[in-house]
């Protein structure tokens, strides 16, 4: 059996391509999605977002999260830097996420614990 995770904008892309946006969603799921809809673009196959930096970055599923989080904290230009520097160097990169930040601040508490252990 062969299981697919929608990426996390799948709504977003969904509603982009037809217009439409899920049907069981309440009021409030619907005005919270349609205040930040503008912010997004569609380029098959890939979701934009305009960001509040004026910058349009690429909006990255999850599958490739990791990945990029791992060469902005190890590879990039030294290496091994804090959570903040490296969200930041992966938006430099062109790329965003919701849970960006967190999940930079968890990756890089995993590899100081894990620096903690080797000691």
């Amino acid at each position: 059996m062969f299981l697919v995770k929608t990426p996390w904008y799948a709504h977003i892309a969904n509603y982009l391509v037809t217009g439409e946006i899920p049907s069981e969603w309440n009021a409030q799921d619907r005005k919270h999605f349609f205040a930040k809809i503008h912010a997004y673009y569609w380029e098959e196959p890939f979701l934009f977002k305009y960001c509040a930096d004026q910058i349009i970055r690429k909006c990255v599923p999850e599958d490739e999260q990791q990945g990029i989080l791992s060469h902005c904290h190890e590879n990039a230009c030294g290496g091994h830097f804090a959570s903040q520097k490296t969200a930041m160097k992966v938006l430099q990169s062109g790329f965003t996420w919701p849970s960006l930040f967190k999940d930079a601040h968890i990756m890089c508490r995993v590899v100081i614990d894990a620096k903690g252990l080797e000691s």
